[in-house]
């Protein structure tokens, strides 16, 4: 049995590099994304991973500028 049903099934999950690719956007933007809450992630003990779907989705309804700010903190 799947532990992690959600996932069964579905495509292989992305990794930022493949999201950066994918969007025409720095890895660093898409970090900037993630941690604005704009981006759905996977964590995965210390690594992010993004489901395909998700990133897709997310490419089509939003609208990124030239280039993604870190939040300040």
């Amino acid at each position: 049995m799947d532990p992690n049903p959600s996932l069964a099934g579905s495509e292989p999950l992305w990794d930022a590099r493949g999201v950066a690719a994918y969007l025409k956007i720095s890895r660093s933007s898409v970090y900037n994304l993630v941690d604005r809450g704009l981006l759905p992630v996977v964590r995965v003990g210390a690594l992010l991973r993004f489901r395909p779907e998700d990133v897709r989705n997310f490419g089509r309804t939003s609208r990124l500028p030239a280039t993604v700010a870190p939040l300040k903190r």
